[in-house]
């Protein structure tokens, strides 16, 4: 595919890794099917177009990467186990590709939405419980600007932001009861 567009000069300046989808429910219960899906489509898809791009962006001296992670990113979730795994593969994975890239002149941007205002999380099974956050437009001109400027992270909204850092600082046995617990008030249990 890159050596056909490449032979035809069409150079991809920008990639957006945007494609995912959420699951909920316990993990010993949700089908092995969807789960391994939601990896390929995450993890796998991301590396497979990465991989494709990046040679020639670094070549041209130019570029961007933006990979939609999650607050998921930073925090297990229960009731969500690979959702949050595949999230936090995708902020390892960008943390450490920006290390590399650094001085080539091409960026890695990891967007961390939180709730967004999307069919989203109907789709997960998470029927409109709680469900407010922020609009899509807003996430992805927030994302579209970080990107950029070349910022290595970006988490729109002060409580995005509160609910990553009480991730990093609470142990994590508080923090997972924390979740636990908002999930029950949200009516997700198993």
């Amino acid at each position: 595919m890159c050596a056909r567009l490449e032979a035809k000069g069409i150079e991809i300046g920008i990639l957006v890794n945007n494609a995912g989808f959420g699951l909920h429910g316990a993990f010993d219960v949700t089908p092995l099917e969807d789960e391994l899906r939601m990896v390929e489509v995450h993890v796998c898809a991301t590396v497979r177009l990465t991989k494709a791009l990046l040679p020639a962006m670094v070549r041209r001296g130019r570029g961007r990467v933006l990979n939609i992670g999650s607050v998921y990113s930073f925090a297990p979730v229960p009731m969500q186990a690979m959702y949050g795994a595949t999230k936090a593969f995708l902020a390892s994975f960008s943390e450490a590709l920006a290390g590399e890239l650094k001085g080539t002149g091409v960026t890695v941007t990891l967007l961390c939405p939180g709730l967004t205002r999307t069919e989203f999380h109907n789709r997960a099974g998470i029927h409109g419980k709680g469900i407010r956050g922020v609009s899509a437009d807003v996430v992805a001109r927030l994302g579209v600007d970080g990107m950029e400027r070349g910022r290595l992270v970006i988490i729109p909204s002060f409580w995005n932001n509160v609910f990553v850092l009480a991730a990093r600082c609470f142990p994590r046995r508080t923090y997972l009861a924390l979740i636990l617990t908002i999930n029950r008030m949200r009516g997700l249990t198993r």
